[in-house]
């Protein structure tokens, strides 16, 4: 309560009562309740905490009646906060809704395989994949839990053996681009992180095997001075590392082993 409010509040006692006793007996009665009343409702609603604005939306991590998580609404990377159930379907109820929400989602991307990521991938080599279908499906499949998953129709648990296989290949491969990024750090004179990432663009675009001049067609992206010479001096020791060259050939490698999996997965989804 304010210095304002309790001023409003103040009233000439000693008068008000000598009026009140003034009055006769039933009349004073009921003048006696209502400002008792009033003077309670006017504490009350003194005394209380503003309320909290009721938000349109279900916040993240909060549950609705079929046992669903908000989304959390991140970027980039699957978390614990991506799962549609924030615990397992238990009810059969529940276990129905999440089966059919999964086997929905998969149609909706075996019929649409090109249709915008709603994630962004974590990594470059994600980022740069022509064919963006693994990473889609993966952003699917991990938003559901495991009996979720082997309950899908036709499939068996071959979606959810490449949950596991594309969540470590992403791990890895972050892991892997972070290493790779820092050490390009120690052999260049830019100080800028984002600087050294592009010269690890540059070197997985050309572990690709794009040539310089395929890579300077598509459009500069270089910037704080670095030079496509520049960049091609720092891809050729990079290629000598023991550590780092032979690496990305095998992060290739099981890319395109991973799409793989998951075009199988699809066709023998889509088989009548």
């Amino acid at each position: 309560m304010t210095v304002k409010e309790i001023r409003l509040a103040m009233i000439d006692v000693p008068g008000g009562i000598e009026f009140v006793r003034s009055l006769p007996t039933f009349p004073k009665g009921i003048i006696t309740f209502l400002v008792v009343l009033v003077a309670g409702l006017i504490l009350y609603f003194l005394w209380q905490e503003p309320s909290e604005v009721p938000s349109e939306k279900q916040p993240p991590g909060t549950t609705n009646q079929s046992g669903n998580a908000a989304s959390s609404g991140q970027s980039g990377g699957v978390t614990a906060g991506l799962y549609i159930n924030q615990l397992p379907p238990v009810t059969v109820q529940q276990k129905e809704e999440a089966l059919s929400s999964l086997q929905s989602e998969i149609e909706e991307l075996a019929e649409f395989p090109n249709r915008p990521d709603i994630s962004e991938p974590r990594t470059l080599l994600e980022q740069h994949a022509i064919n963006k279908l693994p990473h889609r499906l993966f952003i699917i499949l991990s938003k559901y839990y495991k009996e979720t998953i082997k309950s899908v129709p036709k499939v068996g648990e071959e979606p959810f053996n490449y949950k596991k296989t594309y969540s470590n290949f992403e791990s890895g491969e972050y892991d892997f681009e972070n290493e790779a990024t820092i050490q390009i750090g120690k052999i260049v004179s830019v100080r800028f992180r984002p600087g050294w990432t592009i010269y690890f663009r540059y070197f997985l675009l050309r572990s690709g095997s794009l040539t310089q001049q395929q890579i300077i067609d598509g459009g500069s992206f270089l910037n704080y001075g670095i030079t496509w010479d520049e960049a091609e001096r720092v891809f050729n020791e990079l290629t000598k590392n023991p550590a780092i060259g032979p690496a990305m050939a095998e992060k290739f490698s099981l890319q395109q082993s991973i799409l793989s999996t998951a075009t199988s997965i699809f066709d023998t989804y889509k088989r009548p």
